[in-house]
């Protein structure tokens, strides 16, 4: 509330008259809301960088929660996602559906995803628990090693592209699980995958054996 001296209540024209007789703020909603949203987003935002999947769960809740069965490769998957769509890969009349997706998680129990191939380019996101290792063999013999995990400042990668017709392994080195999705395009069908034989690996690619020989069966 302004006070006004008796002296200059006359002088219509003084400042402090006119906030004297200026009439009272009317309170608006809009501002608050405005400020109610965005600290609704900055929480948001906020539990979002501290949230991890799996964060509070051990490797048998995961499973259970995420309706998970043990795969051919090794590791644990449910399909969510099967394009309706469907397309096709050269040489090969067979439809497939445009794209699929699998939750995708190995174990200190089942920690390897043996040596395999798929027709169809892969993309691999990363969910939580510890990272994990890729070993990935491209058609010319070249051998990189990848690993999938959310410590980026270690060289680690939160998405990680495989294409089709590259070898592939997986291993969880330490921790009790790690925790992926994986997108298939074309979606994934078991007849476009081939799982490595220690004949194929040694004759085609001899100079990588000793690196590959723990991940094929």
């Amino acid at each position: 509330m302004a006070i006004v001296s008796p002296e200059s209540t006359d002088d219509a024209s003084s400042p402090l008259v006119k906030v004297a007789n200026r009439p009272p703020l009317q309170h608006s909603t809009i501002p608050l809301f405005f400020l109610l949203a965005l600290r609704l987003i900055i929480d948001t935002f906020t539990a979002s960088l501290h949230f991890a999947p799996g964060r509070n769960m051990n490797k048998r809740q995961l499973i259970d929660k995420l309706s998970l069965a043990p795969h051919i490769e090794g590791g644990y998957f449910s399909r969510t996602y099967s394009s309706d769509l469907k397309t096709g890969i050269p040489a090969d009349s067979k439809p497939r559906c445009l794209l699929s997706s699998i939750f995708y998680m190995l174990t200190d129990d089942s920690p390897i995803g043996h040596l395999h191939k798929n027709k169809s380019d892969i993309i691999h996101y990363f969910h939580g628990g510890s990272p994990l290792t890729y070993l990935i063999l491209h058609p010319d013999g070249t051998l990189e090693t990848k690993v999938l995990g959310a410590d980026l400042d270690k060289g680690q990668q939160l998405q990680l592209i495989v294409r089709g017709g590259c070898w592939k392994a997986t291993e969880l080195e330490t921790g009790e699980f790690g925790l992926i999705s994986e997108a298939v395009s074309p979606g994934f069908e078991y007849d476009d995958m081939e799982l490595a034989e220690q004949t194929i690996i040694k004759h085609q690619f001899p100079h990588a054996w000793d690196r590959l020989s723990k991940y094929v069966r």
